[in-house]
C-alpha cells in the first residue's frame, strides 16, 4: 500500500541548490581534456551508490552519500539536494526513468521505498509516494524488474538480522511482498536486474567468497535459476563484492570481486563464462564494474578503468583525474554524453573526502596512441628541452596542444599548439628554470576519443660557490689549488638560483689520499638570506699539509620548484 509523504519540504530545491555548491572543473587549463570533473559538497563524510538517468530527455546522476540524495546534470549543474533527515540507502531507476526509487531507512517515512517523480526534482513541489515494508523491516539495495521494486531487507522477527529479498508490486498498489524469494543472507546482498527487463535478478553478498543467487520475476512468486552459492572458486574466487551488474538479455551478470577481479558468470548455474583482468585491471585492486546496454563492460580499479568487450577483449584505458580510487564500489556507471557513449565515476581521495565525480565522454571510443618526449628526467638550471608530442593513428583531428606547469603554481600555459607533421609529431623548445610537468592534449574527432600525456621535467637550482681568504695559489697536476694558512679561515660564499630564501645549503670538503678522494668535512645546515644568499667559514687548523682537499656547497631542496643540487667543486691546500 503507498501513502504520500513529506521527503522534500516544498520550495526548498533552490535553497538546496545554493547549499550544494559546487563548481565544474576542466582539467589541464580548459580544453586540455574533455572530461568534466563534478566536485561534491565539501561536507560529504561517505558515498553509496551512483545512478544515472539519460532516458526521456534527462541527464541526471543521482548519488547517494550522507543520507541524502544529490542530483547533478552531467555538465556538473548541481539540480538539487532530496533531503529531510531521512535516511537514505540504496536507489534504482523505473525503465522509462521517470521514476527513482530509495529506500529510507529513518526520520519519519523510514522501513520504506520512496517513488519519486523525476520531472519534478527540478521544480518548486517534488511529487512522491512512499511504499511502507513491515514495520522495523529495515530496506537495502534495490533493482526494478518485472514491475516489481526489489528489495534486499533485514526483517524484524529475525534476531540474527539476516537479510532476505521482498518485492514492492507496482502493479498492486505497491504492497510489499515480505521474502518474495527464497534465500537467507549473513550480510547485506547487492541487487542487480537485466535492463532489457527480461525478468532476470541477481543477488550477491559481501561476504568472503562472495554468495549469489539468481531468479526468475515473471513468476508469481519468483523461483531460483540458480540456488545460493560461491562464486567462482580457488584462485578466481569472488572475494569482497564491490559491484554487480546484469549483462544485457540477462544471461549472464558481471561481478566486480575486490579479492578476485571481475569476472562474468552464467546466471542458470553461476558458473564462469569469462573474465575482465586483462592488461593490468588489478584483481585485489578492483572497486567497480558497469554494462553498457550493448554489453561492454568497464572496469575500475585505484587509479584507472579498463573497458573490454562483452567477450574481454581490452577496448580502452581511461585515466581516473587524480589517481585515487572510485569510492563504495557503486560508483561506476554509464551515461549517454553528447559525444557518445560515456561513464562516470565517483571517486575520493584514497576512498575518503572531498569527493568528486568525473565524466569521461565516449569511454567506448579508441584512444590514439599519445607520447611526449622526454620521459620524467631531471636537468641542469636554464638547460634548453626539445618537447616533443607524438600522435598515432587517428581518423581526422591532427592537432595538439601542449601545456606547461611550473611545479607548485597552479597556473598552466600553452607552449605549443598546431598540426602534427609526416611524422605525427608537434615539438617546441623550453627553457627549463624550474620543476615543470608538461601535458599534451588531443581532442578527438567522430571516431577518436580524447587523449593526454604526460611527463614530469626536475630542473636542479644553479648553485654557485666563491672562495676567498687565500694567501696565493699554486698549480699542480693540471689543477689550480688556493693555499692557505693552517691558522686561516676558508670563507665559503654560496648563492643559489632561482632564489629559495629560508632553504638550507651544507658545505663538504673532499681530501686526494691513496689516490682517491675521501669525504673530510661536512658543515650544518647554513639558511640562505632573502637574495637566497649564506656564507659559511672553514677552519683548516688540522688540515694536513701539502694534501688537495676540495670544496663544494649543496643545495639541500625542500621545494617541488627545483631539485637538489651542487655547485662545482673549488681546489684548496694548507701549506703552512
Amino acid at each position: 500500500m503507498r501513502r504520500k509523504g513529506k521527503f522534500l519540504a516544498a520550495g526548498s530545491v533552490c535553497a538546496l541548490l545554493l547549499a550544494v555548491g559546487g563548481e565544474v572543473l576542466s582539467v589541464g587549463g580548459g580544453s586540455a581534456k574533455a572530461d568534466t570533473i563534478i566536485p561534491l559538497p565539501s561536507s560529504l563524510t561517505y558515498l553509496t551508490q551512483t545512478v544515472p538517468d539519460t532516458q526521456g530527455g534527462n541527464s541526471y546522476l543521482f548519488i547517494s552519500a550522507n543520507s541524502e540524495i544529490i542530483v547533478t546534470d552531467l555538465a556538473g549543474k548541481q539540480i538539487a539536494t532530496i533531503d529531510s533527515g531521512d535516511g537514505i540507502g540504496g536507489l534504482a531507476l523505473s525503465a522509462n526513468g521517470g521514476t527513482l526509487y530509495a529506500s529510507v531507512t529513518s526520520g519519519v517515512d523510514a522501513d520504506s521505498i520512496a517513488a519519486i517523480t523525476v520531472s519534478s526534482i527540478a521544480s518548486a513541489t517534488l511529487e512522491q509516494v512512499f511504499y511502507p515494508l513491515a514495520a522495523g523491516d529495515q530496506p537495502g539495495y534495490l533493482a526494478v524488474q518485472s514491475d516489481k521494486v526489489w528489495v534486499g531487507y533485514t526483517p524484524t522477527a529475525d534476531a540474527v538480522t539476516k537479510w532476505q529479498i521482498g518485492a514492492i508490486d507496482l502493479a498492486d498498489d505497491g504492497t510489499f511482498e515480505a521474502a518474495a524469494t527464497p534465500g537467507s543472507w549473513t550480510s547485506e546482498p547487492l541487487l542487480a536486474a537485466d535492463p532489457d527487463d527480461t525478468g532476470v535478478l541477481v543477488a550477491v553478498d559481501h561476504e568472503s567468497p562472495a554468495e549469489g543467487a539468481t531468479y526468475k520475476t515473471t513468476t508469481d512468486p519468483a523461483t531460483l535459476l540458480a540456488a545460493q552459492g560461491e562464486l567462482g572458486g580457488g584462485a578466481t574466487a569472488c572475494g569482497y563484492l564491490a559491484q554487480v551488474a546484469v549483462m544485457p538479455g540477462g544471461k549472464r551478470f558481471a561481478a566486480a570481486c575486490m579479492g578476485a577481479g571481475v569476472y562474468a558468470y552464467n546466471t542458470a548455474d553461476l558458473s564462469e563464462a569469462a573474465s575482465y583482468n586483462a592488461n593490468g585491471a588489478g584483481a585485489s585492486l578492483t572497486v567497480g564494474v558497469a554494462v553498457d546496454p550493448d554489453g561492454t563492460v568497464a572496469v575500475s580499479n585505484r587509479t584507472h578503468i579498463y573497458v573490454y568487450k562483452p567477450a574481454g577483449a581490452l577496448l580502452n584505458t581511461l585515466e581516473i583525474g587524480t589517481g585515487d580510487e572510485i569510492t563504495e564500489g557503486e560508483g561506476l556507471a554509464w551515461v549517454d554524453t553528447p559525444d557518445g557513449s560515456g561513464l562516470a565515476a565517483a571517486y575520493g581521495v584514497g576512498d575518503k573526502p572531498p569527493y568528486a565525480v568525473e565524466i569521461f565522454d565516449k569511454a567506448e571510443a579508441q584512444r590514439p596512441k599519445l607520447s611526449l618526449a622526454p620521459g620524467n628526467s631531471t636537468v641542469s638550471y636554464k638547460t634548453v628541452v626539445h618537447v616533443t608530442a607524438t600522435l598515432g593513428t587517428t581518423y581526422v583531428n591532427r592537432y595538439l596542444t601542449i601545456y606547461a606547469e611550473v611545479n607548485g603554481s597552479g597556473k598552466d600555459q600553452v607552449i605549443a599548439r598546431g598540426k602534427v607533421n609526416a611524422k605525427g609529431q608537434l615539438a617546441v623548445a623550453y627553457t627549463a628554470l624550474k620543476s615543470t610537468t608538461f601535458l599534451v592534449a588531443y581532442t578527438g574527432d567522430a571516431e577518436d576519443a580524447a587523449a593526454q600525456a604526460s611527463t614530469v621535467l626536475s630542473v636542479r637550482a644553479q648553485v654557485r660557490e666563491a672562495l676567498s681568504g687565500q694567501y696565493g695559489t699554486k698549480r699542480s697536476g693540471g689543477t689550480t689549488y688556493l693555499l692557505y694558512h693552517r691558522t686561516g679561515k676558508i670563507t665559503v660564499a654560496t648563492a643559489v638560483t632561482p632564489g629559495h630564501p629560508g632553504s638550507c645549503v651544507e658545505v663538504e670538503t673532499r681530501e686526494f689520499r691513496k689516490g682517491a678522494w675521501h669525504a673530510s668535512t661536512k658543515t650544518g645546515c647554513a639558511t640562505l638570506n632573502p637574495g637566497s644568499e649564506a656564507t659559511v667559514y672553514l677552519t683548516v687548523g688540522k688540515a694536513e699539509l701539502g694534501y688537495p682537499y676540495r670544496v663544494r656547497a649543496d643545495y639541500l631542496s625542500d621545494s617541488q620548484e627545483n631539485a637538489s643540487s651542487a655547485s662545482t667543486w673549488q681546489y684548496v691546500m694548507v701549506e703552512k
